[in-house]
């Protein structure tokens, strides 16, 4: 799924938050800046705990594309 939004060779970055509590529920992914709609959905899907308590949740990554990684 994330994949497809790589577009560069190498060095990706992919800011992923999670905000949730009673009612609320927000989960973002951005890759190289721009919003990736499919990562975002597929993360909101997980069956991930959700709680009453409001709680956040952000991680910054670099993803190298999987062509380059695998050496094409």
């Amino acid at each position: 799924m994330i994949a497809a939004g790589l577009t560069r060779p190498f060095l990706n970055g992919v800011r992923i938050f999670i905000g949730q509590g009673g009612g609320y529920e927000n989960c973002e992914v951005r890759i190289n800046g721009e919003y990736h709609r499919p990562s975002a959905a597929a993360l909101a899907a997980m069956d991930w705990p959700r709680t009453a308590k409001m709680s956040t949740a952000k991680v910054f990554l670099l993803l190298v594309h999987p062509e380059e990684a695998s050496g094409r």
